[in-house]
């Protein structure tokens, strides 16, 4: 995990350790990735670098079915998952100007997601691990002008039952819907919806207002009070260096893929839909609009 300096409070993070996974895991896993090619004939002539995953990507484009993969071992299951170019993509966008970590640390372990080919040696490295590998960032960002930012997430937590925690977040969609607040929707991949407004949406807040904690509980405070059970709304999320996991990134625990959900398809959404094999990637599903 990261340590703070005593001098400036800035975590000392462990980008010579990034550096070492990369270049020591992305071998292993193109290896990998080429046993798994050569397991799948019926991929081998589909032009993609990793053939195993190529009808995965190519069916988030609604081209083909994908491929059948309920003969491999789970690691090697999730590594083609990874190996996606479109999940690469989407989990690098998110992870822009922010401190990302990995696994269940909660605390900021690297300075940045370099790039989205990054994706699949972290996470082939963290694969060894008794958790399933997956990847968070902070919700505090900053902006490619440098302006620092703080998104706020709503998350409706009950782990019993995950219709529980729909339920209790749906007013929220719907408050956002009919006021026209930018807002997007994502799957924990546990059983709570995570529900995110960048900071941008709040653009009449200074910078320090939306990163102090009384502005944020206010702002909280409101949206509790629109709930019909407001008690599990839970409340850390509202902390700047709160972390949340990327979209796309596997759940640790459930294995299920944290995936965007379209506010006008929350109400059919269906966990069983956050399958590894299943998830077609929403382009964009995570785009602040230039307006907000």
């Amino acid at each position: 995990m990261a340590k703070k300096s005593r001098k400036s409070g800035v975590p000392r993070f462990q980008d010579k350790l990034y550096r070492q996974i990369i270049t020591n895991s992305l071998p292993e896993a193109e290896k990998l990735l080429q046993r798994l090619g050569m397991m799948t004939s019926s991929l081998a002539e589909l032009p993609y670098s990793h053939k195993l995953v190529a009808g995965m990507a190519r069916a988030a484009q609604g081209v083909e079915a994908l491929p059948d993969l309920s003969q491999l071992k789970e690691k090697e299951r999730i590594a083609a998952y990874y190996a996606r170019s479109d999940v690469q993509r989407e989990m690098y966008r998110y992870a822009q100007g922010r401190f990302v970590t990995v696994l269940r640390n909660f605390k900021p372990m690297f300075s940045a997601l370099h790039k989205p080919e990054d994706v699949l040696p972290l996470m082939f490295y963290y694969l060894k691990g008794a958790h399933k590998p997956s990847m968070h960032g902070t919700i505090l960002r900053r902006t490619a002008e440098g302006k620092r930012i703080c998104d706020f997430v709503f998350e409706p937590d009950f782990k019993k039952k995950w219709t529980v925690a729909f339920d209790a977040a749906r007013p929220i969609v719907r408050l956002f819907m009919s006021v026209g607040l930018p807002f997007f929707v994502k799957f924990s991949g546990g059983t709570s919806p995570h529900i995110i407004v960048p900071g941008e949406a709040l653009a009449t807040a200074s910078e320090r207002e939306m990163r102090s904690q009384e502005f944020r509980e206010a702002v909280y405070a409101y949206v509790m009070s629109r709930m019909h059970r407001p008690g599990l709304l839970d409340g850390p999320n509202w902390q700047p260096n709160h972390f949340l996991r990327l979209p796309y990134s596997i759940h640790e625990l459930s294995g299920k893929i944290s995936m965007p959900i379209a506010p006008e398809e929350f109400d059919s959404f269906n966990p069983d839909k956050a399958r590894v094999e299943d998830v077609a990637v929403m382009e964009n599903g995570v785009h602040i609009p230039e307006e907000a």
